[in-house]
């Protein structure tokens, strides 16, 4: 998805010859709809993580350096629910780029930086469950 900021349309299109882009491409209903729909999965990232985070910390024996990793990979989301996937509701909804070319460096700095951060948490568990499976004997005994 290629982004098209306002100043780069304004000098590369002349008014006089050519169709300036469709405002909103969406109809109300979709339009609508789509904001609902990525608003609930903001929300619900939000949600969900925040009750992952309270609940290892609130209940001792989920306390271990296991569910540290857990916790570590729930504010990684939290971030990217924060920092990305507002600002890219907003440039699906308006199909266009309306807040200026700052924003959209900080936008995509974050997006990767948070985006790649959850990955590499994810990699982090998956090792640390390998490792718990095949060497048992060196990795504490976990009780469930």
């Amino acid at each position: 998805m290629e982004i098209i900021l306002e100043e780069d349309i304004e000098e590369t299109f002349d008014n006089t010859t050519t169709e300036p882009f469709e405002d909103n491409p969406m109809s109300p209903l979709e339009a609508v709809s789509t904001a609902v729909i990525l608003a609930v999965i903001i929300l619900a990232t939000n949600i969900g993580n925040v009750l992952v985070i309270i609940s290892v910390f609130t209940y001792r024996p989920l306390q271990n350096v296991q569910n540290m990793f857990i916790v570590s990979l729930a504010v990684t989301d939290i971030t990217v629910a924060i920092l990305g996937m507002p600002l890219n509701v907003a440039y699906t909804l308006m199909s266009r780029w309306k807040f200026g070319l700052p924003v959209c460096k900080m936008w995509l700095t974050c997006d990767v930086l948070c985006c790649t951060a959850s990955i590499l948490h994810l990699s982090a568990i998956a090792l640390d469950r390998y490792w718990a499976s095949t060497i048992p004997s060196t990795t504490p005994a976990r009780g469930l």
